[in-house]
């Protein structure tokens, strides 16, 4: 007798479900997925307690006949694709035949479905067998109700989280399609409440406020690009937009909900110096790539993906975030209204909501002239050469910059007045100059008239020999003169005229906390740079030094955020004064 068997049709489905099925929120992506591949233009999904006691999703799709809807509980029954090449450029959402019989191997499913011109046809499925079929009224579309999920696995029911957890999960698939789907109407109910309803042929940035509210909507502002092939289109959040956790941030390929490690590298990426630590931005993107470039069969849930080139992914993701995050509606207005929700919460129309020209659709618009960018490129500070869309600037008069308090800088544009922080303007300056020398290693330094003999302590001074190469390329010329005692020369150009002793003091100590092993080191050395070698809150400046620092901020490659994510700059516009001295 063999000891290698093969396994019955039941320990297979239940095996796969293992691997398809992971929570209530597995089983509602499928089943909209279903929906979406059946061509339907409304979906509802309703779920009682997180899932686990019921799911159900209905739409207006094709329908099945009663062949093809027998045929669905087989495993491996697909109608997506014929042979092992249609995989390369497979289109739906599904295409392995593995959902519904994994599902219904570890609950109860109820399939309700009719096409346009047949008759309709109800089966019922519990663990695996066969419980009824038949024939049953219902228009065209098709019902799939889910019972008792994990009902005979119940090491995996107990390993559940939370109903408020598993029913957020639940929530987040939702959405994820319905922002990838503006044409499709959703409704949502949980526990026998309408959470929310999303009409279909909808704005995107309607969308996103009718399912998170208004005060995220308005925070975000329009990305798009095209690098090498792969096209972006959707919203980014400005950096005072950027939230305490990652709920807000979803991807799209080819209108398909993924989770990838190279895409969040790439927004990362374009945030990288403008976001304080703790803040994640908020996106809603989505990425269009010719099938022929992206493997979406890596993993049975097909939430990873992998792309080639990536390179091209990554350069189009990085380029139409920065360009997102230099645009004229990304800079902060003074006078901001306390963001609300949604009327009605989750799900209400918000009125009024006003929408940008151009952002009807995710669909990408190439900019005329635009031309392609590499990850080298966007990695890259160039000062020197004021960014693409910073216009704003240029029209700034520098001749008359006020200073109020010795801390705020205030000039005049054709737009209304323009008000900055003297401190993180500076720091944005010196951090693209320390950046640009620590790149070069040009070893450029500003040297002092007497040089300074600055008492240390021991590892301060160990610190001093052992980064001596970072040290003078950040622009320090120091050396140690005895175990607790070093000589500064010279300090880095551009930094303000103070104690040179207390710059370097503080450099050092933040090279020791940070050790040689931190990523992104030579960055974090020249923020802190900026940050202690800056104008401070307090120093006067002469009218000269006033337009010279604005004029330096313009050549800056990302003017509008210190490198700890402040903004530098806000926008006074002319017709919000004339509102709040009521002339309007």
């Amino acid at each position: 007798m063999t000891k290698i068997r093969i396994l019955p049709e039941a320990v297979a489905n239940r095996i796969a479900a293992g691997e398809v099925i992971e929570r209530p929120a597995s089983v509602v992506k499928e089943l909209i997925e279903n929906a979406l591949d059946a061509e339907a233009r409304s979906v509802e999904v309703r779920v009682d307690q997180g899932g686990a006691a019921l799911i159900e999703v209905a739409d207006d799709g094709c329908g099945m006949d009663p062949a093809d809807a027998e045929l669905a509980f087989a495993r491996h029954a697909t109608s997506k694709i014929r042979e092992a090449d249609d995989i390369l450029r497979v289109a739906s959402f599904g295409f392995r035949g593995e959902a519904l019989p994994s599902i219904a191997s570890v609950s109860e499913v109820e399939l309700l479905t009719a096409p346009a011109d047949g008759e309709g046809t109800r089966i019922v499925v519990r663990g695996g067998d066969l419980v009824r079929q038949g024939g049953a009224r219902r228009t065209r579309g098709t019902t799939v109700t889910v019972r008792d999920l994990f009902f005979n696995t119940p090491a995996r029911r107990k390993f559940l989280k939370s109903e408020r957890t598993e029913e957020k999960r639940i929530r987040r698939a939702v959405a994820a399609h319905a922002l990838a789907e503006p044409e499709v109407a959703f409704r949502y109910v949980r526990d026998g409440e309408e959470v929310f309803h999303l009409p279909a042929h909808e704005e995107p940035r309607l969308r996103i406020a009718r399912l998170f509210g208004r005060a995220l909507s308005d925070d975000l502002v329009l990305a798009e690009g095209r690098e090498h092939g792969p096209a972006v289109a959707g919203f980014v959040s400005t950096a005072l937009g950027a939230r305490g956790n990652r709920d807000y941030q979803y991807f799209h390929v080819n209108r398909r909900p993924v989770q990838q490690s190279l895409l969040l590298q790439a927004v990362s990426n374009a945030y990288r110096d403008i976001l304080p630590a703790g803040k994640h931005p908020a996106f809603f993107l989505s990425i269009t790539i010719d099938p022929d470039f992206v493997d979406v069969n890596i993993h049975p849930t097909k939430r990873e993906v992998r792309f080639s080139p990536e390179r091209a992914v990554f350069a189009a993701i990085d380029g139409a975030v920065r360009r997102a995050l230099r645009s004229e509606r990304s800079i902060p207005k003074f006078w901001r209204e306390a963001g609300t929700p949604a009327a009605g919460g989750p799900g209400g129309p918000p009125p009024g909501l006003p929408l940008e020209a151009g952002e009807s659709r995710w669909i990408y618009r190439p900019a005329e002239g635009e031309a392609p960018r590499t990850p080298d490129d966007v990695r890259r500070a160039a000062p020197g050469a004021a960014p693409e869309g910073e216009g704003w600037l240029a029209r700034v008069d520098l001749a008359r910059v006020h200073q109020i308090a010795n801390t705020y800088l205030v000039a005049a544009s054709p737009e209304g007045r323009r008000g900055a922080d003297q401190h993180t303007v500076h720091e944005r300056i010196l951090f693209e100059e320390t950046i640009a020398r620590i790149e070069s290693r040009s070893g450029e330094t500003q040297r002092l008239l007497f040089p300074e003999t600055v008492e240390a302590d021991p590892d301060l001074v160990r610190a001093a020999e052992e980064y001596a190469d970072l040290i003078a390329a950040a622009g320090f010329d120091v050396r140690p003169v005895g175990p607790r005692a070093l000589l500064l020369e010279g300090t880095p150009p551009g930094t303000r005229a103070g104690d040179p002793r207390r710059l370097l003091v503080h450099f050092l100590e933040y090279l020791v906390e940070s050790g040689s092993k931190e990523p992104s080191r030579e960055r974090r050395v020249a923020a802190s740079v900026a940050c202690h070698g800056a104008v401070r809150a307090g120093d006067p400046l002469a009218p000269e030094e006033r337009g010279a620092l604005l004029r330096r901020l313009a050549a800056c490659r990302e003017p509008l955020r210190c490198p700890h994510g402040r903004p530098t700059f806000l926008a006074i516009p002319s017709d919000e004064l004339a509102r709040r001295f009521l002339r309007t």
